[in-house]
């Protein structure tokens, strides 16, 4: 389940905020100094991360989360920050995209955002997989709908984008 939607600097920030005030814990992926992972407080920090270290971040909520993600060393690294979230591994999760820019070819020529989630997972301790929980859909769908209402749906070539009304309004 994949939504794709072009959100300007100030939607993304509204996105973010409302995120937030629903009890959501956005995580930079990043690699981390220790087992433990950072949890994005406030816009600003999740700003700065965004523009200068990463565009991809977890989502996880106390409402919907059955196993911490697990985050392991990578052997590889031998200095600074080497431990990093395992993907599919604990959770479940939501995957947030910000893209920073946009290819030449893009159908849409402006930064994509996306937010994703998988069907299944795997749980931390055993290698056995588990579907994604009712409770990850509705808050999924609950995001959806936020961004749904902020956007109109438009169609070039074959396929149907959502473009922020912010966005379709801005001058530039």
């Amino acid at each position: 389940m994949n939504i794709k939607f072009y959100f300007n600097d100030h939607e993304i920030q509204k996105l973010i905020e409302f995120i937030i005030s629903i009890n959501g814990k956005i995580i930079p992926d990043l690699l981390f100094e220790d087992s433990n992972y950072q949890i994005v407080e406030k816009y600003e920090d999740f700003d700065s991360i965004l523009k200068y270290q990463t565009i991809h971040f977890f989502l996880i909520s106390d409402s919907f989360q059955i196993e911490r993600l697990l985050v392991t060393e990578n052997r590889y690294i031998k200095e600074g920050n080497k431990y990093g979230i395992n993907q599919r591994k604990g959770g479940p999760y939501i995957d947030l995209f910000f893209y920073r820019g946009f290819s030449e070819d893009a159908t849409v020529k402006y930064k994509c955002s996306e937010i994703d989630i998988y069907s299944k997972f795997i749980h931390v301790d055993s290698c056995e997989e588990f579907k994604a929980t009712e409770e990850l859909i509705v808050y999924y769908k609950l995001i959806v709908d936020y961004i749904r209402k902020r956007s109109k749906r438009i169609k070039i070539g074959t396929k149907k984008h959502y473009i922020g009304l912010e966005r379709l309004n801005d001058k530039n």
